[in-house]
């Protein structure tokens, strides 16, 4: 039984840890003909479904907005469950995934009341697809959170497949400085007062040494947003679009950073206000989500993943549709029936 939780201050997104495990994404280690259980019933698992694959983050590809890499999902290879049973939904397939990852888009309070399990099994097949004797675990809806799964024989020797006898590069985890460390944040350290890339002016009322840990960690936070939204905009905003996931990451990353620094300085407080434990969760995971889908885009469209280029040509319309998709019956006003819809530019 492998217990997984998160260290959500690890990184931009935080890593995965396991009980008896040292540190973040660490090194698991299998045998051949061994199953493996692996629990994500603590909380910290919201929005971070485990997969595994055989190159560092699966589905997301090698780089941002990349192709979907080679995951473990043969059937006697993986299974997962909710509540100690394999899932029966439509979808289920082999693996059961597609009933599985959907539940955790749930709202947290939901999703906690759910126990969740990954059984990976490593056959002779996934063995020898493996390269260099590793299998990775990654997280199905946020990308760079790879870990490597390391393969051994009943003898307790490293595994050397011959289709692919030499192991892949695993890029670093994050080192966070002493600062951000202290702050619970990433990215932050060098825009906080007497770094590299502070800025000169305050950004909250009053004195920052009221509450020096709070204060100090939130100007940092907000200077960073603050020189990110100005220095990764495209010249000229030629495309709306890219201009906005552009600004919106930057925007994005202060709310997540925002949030942590709360969790981590001050969790009595969150803890005693209703429902704002919930709500930092989902700022942190949702955005994180959200910078994801942003960076997919911007990859595929400009060739960078948030940081200004020349905006490139227009894309070409997409393709119509082989088949009109289904429309919900138009209401009909009456003096009975009262259609509504939503202004969403009438107010805040």
């Amino acid at each position: 039984m492998l217990c997984m939780s998160l260290d959500v201050f690890a990184s931009e997104t935080g890593y995965y840890n396991f009980a008896t495990y040292t540190g973040s994404s660490p090194d698991i280690a299998v045998t051949i003909g061994q199953t493996y259980t692996f629990d994500q019933s603590d909380p910290t698992n919201w929005y971070h479904p485990v997969g595994f694959a055989y190159e560092p983050d699966g589905a997301h590809g090698s780089t941002w907005g990349g192709d979907e890499l080679d995951e473990v999902e043969g059937k006697g290879e993986l299974l997962y469950k909710i509540n100690g049973a394999a899932t029966t939904c439509d979808d289920a397939g082999d693996t059961g995934l597609d009933c599985y990852e959907p539940e955790f888009f749930y709202p947290r309070d939901v999703w906690i009341g759910a126990t969740y399990t990954a059984e990976l099994t490593i056959t002779q097949a996934v063995a020898d697809r493996s390269h260099g004797g590793v299998i990775y675990y990654f997280c199905h809806i946020h990308s760079k959170m790879s870990g490597k799964i390391v393969i051994n024989t009943v003898d307790g020797t490293r595994f050397e497949p011959t289709l692919n006898p030499t192991e892949l590069e695993l890029y670093s985890p994050v080192v966070r400085s002493a600062i951000d460390a202290t702050c619970g944040t990433t990215g932050v350290a060098q825009y906080t007062y007497g770094q590299s890339m502070a800025c000169s002016g305050s950004f909250l009322c009053g004195d920052l040494d009221t509450n020096p840990r709070f204060g100090q960690c939130l100007q940092g936070v907000d200077c960073a947003m603050n020189k990110g939204m100005f220095g990764e905009s495209t010249p000229d905003h030629a495309s709306p679009v890219v201009t906005f996931m552009e600004q919106m990451i930057p925007h994005h990353l202060n709310a997540v950073n925002m949030a942590k620094l709360l969790l981590k300085t001050d969790l009595d407080s969150v803890a005693a206000t209703d429902g704002l434990e919930d709500i930092l969760w989902d700022i942190v995971n949702v955005q994180n989500y959200q910078v994801h889908q942003f960076r997919n885009y911007l990859e595929a469209n400009t060739g960078n993943a948030g940081v200004a280029l020349p905006y490139p040509p227009p894309l070409p319309p997409p393709s119509p549709p082989s088949t009109s998709p289904a429309v919900a019956a138009a209401c009909t006003p009456s003096s009975t029936m009262l259609c509504m819809s939503l202004d969403v530019f009438a107010s805040e």
